[in-house]
């Protein structure tokens, strides 16, 4: 593999052998979250040679960078997992989304019926997100993915009302939260081959 420029990356030349052993896989999924989380460059580099466990001792190394992005309010995506299959939900800051309810309040994809909104439900258990969703412009749709932290990755797919067209694509999702205590879905993902962005916010429980 080549040589990283990122100071991070040389964590990984003594972490990561391939194929990691299983009894290292929790240790290496919560020490890449962490990573992920908090901005930190890094990438997964893979050696023949044995590796080590030293996520204890390189998590205290990066206490002082966590503080400071939490201290700063910053938010980051979750970049894309290389590597095995298994995914592992870093830690929450903002209320779980089983249950909850949201509608689209804007989109760049298309014009928002503010009379009948897209509405989304979101079901949410160990790190697992999926759920539907159904309104001005699809007729019905679903979703699954995962969260880490206050960031969730979904894949889509939906039928559009107006031509029946099925359409499937991926999106990341940053969750707030306003001062009522309502969650919001900050939504980024591809759509007619150019980026777009949608907002969704929390409908009260009736």
């Amino acid at each position: 593999m080549g040589a990283s420029a990122s100071k991070s990356a040389s964590l990984w030349r003594r972490i990561i052998k391939d194929p990691a052993p299983p009894e290292m896989w929790g240790q290496l999924d919560r020490l890449r979250a962490l990573l992920d989380a908090h901005g930190v460059d890094h990438d997964v580099l893979t050696s023949e040679d044995p590796g080590e466990i030293v996520y204890e001792s390189h998590r205290k190394a990066l206490a002082p960078q966590i503080r400071a992005s939490r201290q700063s309010g910053s938010r980051h995506k979750t970049a894309p997992r290389r590597g095995h299959n298994r995914e592992v939900t870093a830690t929450q800051t903002l209320p779980s989304l089983d249950g909850r309810t949201f509608k689209m309040l804007s989109s760049t994809t298309s014009a928002v019926n503010p009379e009948a909104p897209s509405t989304f439900r979101y079901f949410e258990r160990d790190g697992v997100i999926w759920g539907d969703y159904t309104g001005d412009t699809v007729t019905f749709g679903r979703c699954v993915g995962t969260r880490a932290g206050d960031v969730i990755n979904v894949s889509f797919v939906h039928v559009l009302v107006a031509t029946g067209e099925v359409v499937t694509g991926t999106g990341v999702s940053e969750i707030e939260q306003d001062d009522d205590g309502m969650l919001r879905l900050v939504e980024r993902y591809e759509m007619h081959g150019a980026p777009q962005l949608s907002i969704c916010a929390e409908v009260p429980a009736a």
